[in-house]
Order: C-alpha cells, then structure tokens, then sequence
C-alpha cells in the first residue's frame, strides 16, 4: 500500500487482475500465455518496450518480487 493507507491504481488492477483470473481459466491461460493481450481486456495498453511477465505460485514454489 502507498503511505496514505490507501491502495494505489496498481494494487487494485492488480487484485482485479488475480481476482478474474481466480474465476475465469481462459483468462488465467491468456494472462499466463500473453500477458499483455489479457491486460487489455482492462483497458490497458502496454508499451512495446515494457515486459510483463505473470508467474504461477504452487505449493513448491514461492515468488518474492524486489523492487
């Protein structure tokens, strides 16, 4: 969360984003698949030269993303 307390735009897409994917298994293989066609059933457009990559946790696998 930002230093108000308050979620950022980024922290509710991406809870938006996990919370379809939860529902919704095509959209999970796209997301997984083709990260940047999925996000524009958001609205959003990523730039060419912006990568975005979506990974799976499992229960033998944890990601810890750095800043």
């Amino acid at each position: 969360m930002s230093g108000t307390g308050k979620p950022t735009v980024r922290e509710i897409l991406e809870k938006e984003i996990v919370q379809r994917a939860r529902h919704d298994a095509e959209f999970r293989a796209l997301l997984l698949e083709n990260p940047k066609e999925a996000l524009k059933q958001f609205g959003l457009r990523v730039p060419d030269r912006v990568e975005i990559r979506v990974v799976e946790e499992t229960p033998s696998v944890c990601y810890i993303v750095l800043p």
